[in-house]
């Protein structure tokens, strides 16, 4: 028993990543039976379909076509059978004799909690059954060399315990855990003596929130969790406000998407989530400005905010660490001429983005792009830096590029900067060369967010907040070339066609999101 629960937990995971869950073909959106097994006291909850809808089902033939071995979608059921085939053998299963017979849509996985260390307790798997008489003969099979299992019946129902663990046959499932007490609570729930999660108003609002078609899905209560964890009074506060956490995973044109939701009560937190919230509402526009040959970008709102506060955290728990900085806003005034916080800050209180290049070749460079809430008073701000460094002896070198002013200058101990304005963003970088090619690039809209591969990435997603786009398709051979042979052939041939990862955190008032894609080329 213990080796089917191992095999149909890592089944659930395979699902999630969309490898496994294509070997059957029907049609229409799956409702989810297991919530109605799992109890109301479940903290973790992640359910997985073997058979997705007739949507999900085109846009994985989609996917998988375009990968080798794959190209044939008539021959598409053999290969994931090959697949489940060696990836069930690896957790000592028969998958064709003893689980293929029997195993239905849906694999579900059920904690009531976590303990100290972080790792899921009272554990029960849940999983579809086509035919009672297979599973019955498959799960036999699976308990060779152990003592006879012995059998109860529990309201009217069979439960089978071996020394591994205890499963039963619950209302065309199956429910398998650890102990006979977590089945038994499984058939409560069954028969309407206890609450189903399904029933818990948490869980119905947050299943609400997502794609309702979709490959697989995970929710947790993040209260139960927070409260065994061993954490301090005010992590426990900061975690007032935050109730549950849900995500899908499903199959898009593009590649795949895995789309969170994690809700928030605005009175319950601190100033910080609620300044996330508010900088979740605004979509990025600084790739509009970096070049499209960028190979990573990230891109935040409010830096400014983030920066004073930890400054303040700091003056309360490390004040050396704060004294320290205190000195270096010092030397920066005496030695450089630059107030910090009137001069630099104001150049991060909106949105700021970096741009990173020439990463795969071993040639890193790239620009900082800056969108102030001001952009008149910091472009004032920069005017202001290059008169104090003119003052202590420092040349600044004036050019135009497409229309705008290129500055240079040299900072002591620090070497080049420069820096241009152009339509209320600032473009900065250790060299003129850089920022000179994304004024080129925003000229000619060659830019990174103009780009095929970022468009396909963040296509179906709405944008938002902290943004991250990483070309995928730079670094794969690098990584090839560092696994060397230890990568199957099979494998290495996929990882060729992964094309980018693109993550987006837009936020509404009550809530916070997240979309992450992988996109397949």
């Amino acid at each position: 028993m213990h080796r089917l629960v191992i095999a149909l937990t890592s089944l659930l995971t395979a699902v999630g990543v969309g490898v496994v869950g294509f070997y059957a073909l029907v049609g229409g959106i799956t409702a989810d039976r297991a919530a109605g097994l799992a109890p109301a006291s479940t903290a973790f909850y992640a359910t997985a379909y073997l058979q997705p809808s007739a949507g999900q089902q085109a846009q994985l033939a989609g996917i998988l076509s375009r990968l080798p071995g794959f190209e044939d979608t008539a021959a598409l059921d053999t290969k994931i059978d090959e697949l489940a085939q060696r990836f069930f053998g690896e957790a000592g299963v028969d998958y064709r004799a003893d689980v293929k017979p029997w195993l239905g849509n849906q694999v579900s996985i059920a904690a009531g909690g976590v303990d100290a260390s972080g790792e899921p307790t009272d554990l029960v798997v849940i999983a579809d059954v086509k035919d009672t008489a297979a599973a019955a003969a498959g799960l036999e099979s699976l308990l060779p060399g152990e003592a006879s299992p012995s059998q109860e019946t529990y309201q009217g129902l069979t439960l089978t315990t071996s020394e591994q663990g205890t499963y039963a046959i619950v209302d065309g499932m199956l429910v398998a855990a650890e102990t006979p007490d977590r089945v038994r609570v499984a058939i409560d729930v069954a028969q309407d003596r206890s609450d189903a999660l399904s029933d818990l108003p948490a869980f119905a609002d947050a299943m609400r929130t997502l794609p309702a078609d979709h490959l697989a899905a995970m929710w947790i209560d993040l209260q139960q969790v927070a409260a065994a964890a061993p954490i301090d009074a005010d992590a426990a506060a900061d975690m007032a406000g935050f109730s549950t956490f849900a995500m899908a995973l499903l199959a898009e044109e593009a590649g795949f998407r895995l789309v969170g939701q994690l809700p928030v009560d605005p009175e319950s937190v601190g100033a910080e989530v609620r300044d996330a919230l508010a900088a979740g509402a605004a979509a990025p526009q600084v790739t509009g400005a970096m070049p499209a040959d960028t190979e990573l970008s990230f891109v935040m709102f409010n830096l400014r905010a983030a920066l004073e506060r930890t400054e303040e955290e700091l003056d309360e728990q490390s004040p050396d660490v704060a004294a320290t900085i205190n000195q270096l806003r010092v030397l920066a005034g005496f030695g450089l001429g630059i107030d910090i916080d009137n001069d630099l800050l104001p150049l991060v209180d909106g949105e700021v983005g970096v741009a990173v290049s020439g990463i795969a070749d071993g040639t890193p460079g790239g620009v900082l792009v800056l969108r102030p809430t001001d952009a008149a008073a910091g472009a004032a701000a920069l005017d202001r830096v290059v008169e104090a460094l003119e003052s202590r002896g420092s040349s600044a070198d004036r050019t135009e590029v497409e229309g705008s002013e290129l500055v240079t200058i040299d900072v002591p101990e620090l070497g080049t900067v420069a820096w241009a304005v152009a339509d209320e963003i600032i473009i900065m970088g250790l060299t003129p060369d850089e920022v000179s090619a994304a004024l080129e690039a925003s000229a000619a809209a060659t830019t990174l967010g103009n780009s095929e591969a970022y468009r396909s990435a963040f296509g179906a997603a709405d944008r938002g907040g902290t943004e991250l786009f990483v070309d995928l398709g730079a670094f794969v051979p690098l990584l090839l070339d560092e696994a060397g042979d230890q990568l199957p052939a099979e494998a290495r041939d996929i990882l060729a066609h992964v094309e980018a990862f693109a993550l987006t955190t837009p936020s509404r008032p009550d809530r916070f999101e997240f979309h992450a894609t992988l996109t397949i080329r």
